[in-house]
């Protein structure tokens, strides 16, 4: 009777122990692939992330100068989220800021190239 039990015990050890290492290698293979698609993504859109900066800073431009230009709705949202970043005396928070709506211009605008 003892025998049995410690078997069965140990039966339950081993299945627990089996999927705990299933678990761990599926979520590792997960998690290593999402950070490599980021790394490719950031290290392959420099250059078009430089482009996008100068896009945005004349977008910026016509927002705060022309006002019978009628900008996108894109442009004005990232406009008015990022307002006092872009207003702001430190420049390192208004690059910040303009390489952010440069990051996000890429996944929502179409590529012009």
């Amino acid at each position: 009777m003892k025998r049995k039990l410690l078997l069965w015990v140990l039966g339950g050890i081993m299945v627990v122990a089996v999927w705990s290492m299933l678990a761990a290698s599926v979520t590792l293979k997960w998690t290593a692939t999402a950070t490599n698609n980021v790394n490719d993504e950031e290290d392959a859109d420099v250059l078009e992330v430089e482009e996008r900066k100068k896009v945005v800073r004349q977008m910026w431009d016509a927002y705060t100068h022309t006002h019978s230009v009628r900008l996108p709705n894109f442009w004005c949202q990232a406009f008015q989220a990022a307002y006092d970043q872009l207003l702001s005396d430190v420049p390192a928070l208004r690059d910040a800021a303009v390489s952010d709506i440069a990051k996000m211009s890429l996944q929502f605008l179409p590529h012009t190239r």
